[in-house]
């Protein structure tokens, strides 16, 4: 109403079409998780939509390595499972808000004024609820070897790893992905795609995979083996070639010559789209006074650090 002052309450909501307004959680609980903005609110209130479950709260939590993971704690009339839950959440929210890892407890721990206490949940490794999928043990060397680099990446109990139980069920995400594959090309010489673990994310449907597909995968991995040895030859020649112009003093300054990274690429097509602006010259100036300070010891830490650090030590040729 004009002239009435209005309270932003940090609440999340919707207008509802017959003018009441739903309360779905509190707009503060947003979170950031693997570069993606999520609002736990929206995850909770989606948890409250099932039947089954009479209280919900979500939170981002850090695991051991630093990473911060989705886990939901709820209270149901029945024992649940957390395949059936991701399945469930699946058909309203995105892949990112999924949670990995669910808990569900008796009740949930209550503050002195009846709030939810997020600091006394449980942190859900060892708590969490099971996969709902029938536990089957490695049954070969290779399920063996797999499991172990399952339970290195995923942070689960290898007692507990079934050979059926799903990677993105127990935590795992695109990151984790590029991480497995290194590990089975380093530790077991098999190299699969991205794709063939979305499509094959048990460990008994990869190593099936992998079988079925032994002449196929044989090939790309042939291809990926010749493609490398030509482009490392095409880089030998380009080095020779970069060389072969440059007078004798100037030769003896280049260390390496390899071809930039993707980032790398990106930084000198800004640079190039935006000439002169310094788009990629961060300039962080601090006025500091040491009453003895030592210019020589100063430039020998430069130098040190110069010598450490092969980057600061990197030029970008632009003309070949």
């Amino acid at each position: 109403k004009e002239g009435e002052r209005l309270y932003k309450t940090g609440d999340l909501g919707r207008w509802l079409p017959d003018g009441n307004i739903e309360f779905i959680g509190r707009k503060d609980d947003q979170v950031k998780v693997r570069g993606y903005r999520i609002e736990l609110g929206e995850i909770e209130y989606a948890l409250l939509k099932h039947d089954q479950i009479e209280q919900a709260v979500v939170l981002a939590r850090e695991n051991e390595a630093g990473e911060k993971a989705l886990v939901a704690y709820l209270m149901a009339k029945e024992q649940l499972n957390a395949s059936g839950l991701r399945a469930y959440l699946k058909a309203t929210l995105p892949d990112y808000m999924l949670p990995a890892y669910y808990v569900q407890l008796e009740a949930l721990p209550l503050t002195r004024n009846g709030k939810i206490n997020k600091k006394s949940l449980p942190d859900p490794e060892g708590v969490g609820l099971s996969s709902g999928i029938q536990y089957v043990a490695p049954r070969t060397e290779l399920e063996e070897n797999m499991v172990s680099i399952w339970s290195e990446i995923l942070r689960v109990d290898k007692e507990k790893l079934g050979v059926r139980d799903r990677f993105f069920e127990l935590g795992g995400d695109s990151i984790k992905v590029i991480r497995l594959l290194a590990e089975v090309k380093k530790e077991m010489h098999y190299e699969f795609s991205v794709n063939d673990v979305y499509t094959n994310d048990t460990i008994e449907q990869l190593i099936q995979y992998a079988k079925e597909n032994k002449n196929e995968i044989d090939l790309k991995n042939e291809w990926r083996t010749e493609k490398e040895k030509s482009i490392r030859t095409e880089i030998e020649h380009l080095k020779e070639r970069i060389l072969s112009s440059m007078p004798d003093l100037e030769k003896e300054n280049i260390e390496d010559i390899y071809p930039m990274s993707d980032i790398e690429k990106g930084m000198v097509f800004g640079y190039w789209m935006n000439e002169g602006t310094g788009t990629y010259h961060d300039q962080m100036v601090y006025r500091r006074i040491f009453h003895e300070f030592d210019i020589t010891r100063f430039n020998l830490a430069l130098e040190l650090l110069t010598e450490k650090h092969s980057i600061l030590r990197t030029s970008f040729n632009l003309s070949d």
